[in-house]
């Protein structure tokens, strides 16, 4: 389960990058910039695109 409640719609051709910076976009936005900070010193610790994909998936919900 997601330590939010926030959706982030992602498309097949969106890369890794761009969803990194779409969801602390959207925590900085609705009011989780300690989230945003707390997933930016996350990402430090995750290499792989699919450990990322994971770590995003512990913060948003995707559709």
């Amino acid at each position: 389960m997601p330590k939010t409640t926030l959706t982030v719609t992602s498309s097949n051709s969106q890369n890794i990058d761009d969803l990194i910076a779409t969801v602390t976009q959207k925590l900085d936005q609705t009011g989780y910039g300690f989230l945003a900070i707390a997933f930016a010193q996350e990402l430090a610790y995750h290499q792989s695109d699919a450990d990322k994909l994971a770590l995003i998936k512990e913060y948003v919900t995707i559709q």
